[in-house]
């Protein structure tokens, strides 16, 4: 991992389990898989999507300690829930936006686990099979 994905994986791994909730019949969140998963993926596209998406992480916990007067992993997990609840139904955009922002790296790469496609019935490999046996070409 580079510095700055390591940066952002550390940020971002107090995120985790409140972003993702409980998931009844799902795998068990690993946090540290999820949040490196994250930051290859944020880092891996241009520096204006690392950018804006360190950015909320770090205004998220700025808002945490400015409603909450504690880090943002000091908070419980339903004082974390609660405060990305309340955050998403502001009256700013900018701070509706915010759960979504951070979030959707985290979403996307803990759905993207093979285990976690397989609870959802997925089935990657026959997906990828099947695309192998019916390949599109211009010629025809």
């Amino acid at each position: 991992m580079t510095t700055r994905e390591k940066l952002y994986a550390r940020t971002i791994a107090p995120l985790v389990p409140s972003t993702l909730g409980t998931l009844d019949g799902f795998p068990e969140i690993e946090v540290r898989r999820v949040a490196e998963e994250s930051a290859r993926y944020v880092c891996g596209g241009p520096p204006e999507v690392f950018i804006v998406s360190y950015g909320g992480v770090l205004l998220l916990k700025l808002l945490a300690l400015l409603t909450c007067r504690k880090p943002f992993k000091s908070l419980t997990l339903d004082e974390q829930k609660a405060m990305l609840q309340k955050s998403s139904e502001s009256r700013f955009m900018a701070l509706r936006m915010l759960p979504i922002l951070v979030g959707l790296p985290i979403k996307t790469m803990f759905y993207n686990q093979d285990d976690v496609c397989r609870v959802l019935g997925y089935d990657r490999e026959s997906l990828i099979e099947d695309a192998r046996q019916h390949q599109v070409s211009i010629d025809r």
